[in-house]
């Protein structure tokens, strides 16, 4: 089973970046398997906001998805986030929708991850090289059917 570590490495106002370490994990060994450096980029934490905050530190599980935007990425799910917007009701904000897709900075993004290879810290975070990192992420993923996601 694919397992990824991705603990807050930076955050300020403007975005979050995560250091992201994958392992997958066979009967009684641990192999880590992440390629070369890979990096998140997230809006910054405005309480659990659809569509505006960092997805809040948890366990969630990570699903082949089809965006009709971005085309093949993965969907968060777990806790209150889902793939599709449903009702929970007594007024909380649910989460939905959330991916791993390509970006580079927070404002590419509505409540999802970004990757790359290379951060930017400061007034503006980013990270660089999205798209060849998401297709270095999906050699990883290739045939698994999930992989659970570690947020600290």
């Amino acid at each position: 089973m694919i397992q990824i570590f991705a603990p807050i490495t930076y955050q300020n106002e403007a975005g979050t970046i995560r250091t992201w370490t994958i392992y997958n994990r066979l009967e009684d060994r641990t192999i880590t398997v992440t390629p070369e450096d890979i990096f998140s980029i997230e809006r910054p934490w405005l309480y659990n906001t659809p569509n505006i905050s960092r997805i809040p530190n948890g366990i969630y599980t990570l699903i082949p998805w089809i965006s009709p935007k971005f085309g093949a990425v993965w969907s968060v799910i777990g806790g209150l986030v889902s793939p599709h917007r449903q009702d929970v009701g007594g007024g909380h904000a649910e989460r939905w929708g959330c991916l791993v897709h390509p970006g580079n900075y927070p404002k590419d993004l509505q409540g999802c991850f970004a990757l790359g290879d290379a951060t930017r810290e400061g007034e503006e975070p980013a990270v660089w090289n999205s798209r060849d990192t998401i297709a270095k992420f999906r050699l990883v993923m290739h045939c698994e059917p999930f992989a659970q996601l570690y947020l600290s």
